[in-house]
């Protein structure tokens, strides 16, 4: 009995092994889903920082739990981020690789207006401005290329 499980057990090894999309061949279809998101995530800034380039379309004043109006000009940060999303991948996902290199961002260069929520916070902190929030999205726009 425990010679036929030794070989089971080497036949399934070597089954592993040399068969290219055996279980363990999942590895192409990981770096695929991971080139994907990269992917996915510069044309997401991109349609971000094409919404709010321009400073009228930017709404400064927002909530944590605020409604998006996905058919508005005018956006804040948050919705913005939501509306790109939802346009390039059909979903929203706060806590995505994509979010966290935003939230990491607003620590780096902004620590002082992250409170809680950064992403809101940045938004409607006082002393954030126009050609700040537009450094903050080039910066992301940056380490993802």
């Amino acid at each position: 009995m425990k010679e036929s499980v030794k070989m089971l057990l080497f036949s399934l090894i070597l089954i592993f092994l040399f068969v290219p999309n055996s279980t363990f061949g999942q590895k192409q279809s990981t770096i695929d889903a991971k080139k994907l998101a990269a992917t996915n995530s510069l044309r997401i800034i991109s349609h971000v920082i094409l919404q709010l380039e321009n400073k009228a379309h930017w709404n400064k004043n927002s909530t944590f739990q605020e409604k998006c109006d996905q058919s508005s000009e005018v956006q804040t940060l948050r919705c913005a981020i939501k509306k790109a999303q939802i346009e390039i991948t059909g979903k929203f996902e706060n806590r995505t690789p994509f979010m966290k290199i935003i939230r990491k961002k607003i620590r780096k260069y902004f620590f002082f207006r992250q409170g809680v929520h950064p992403i809101n916070s940045f938004n409607t902190n006082k002393k954030t401005t126009h050609k700040e929030l537009l450094f903050l999205l080039d910066s992301v726009k940056t380490e993802l290329e």
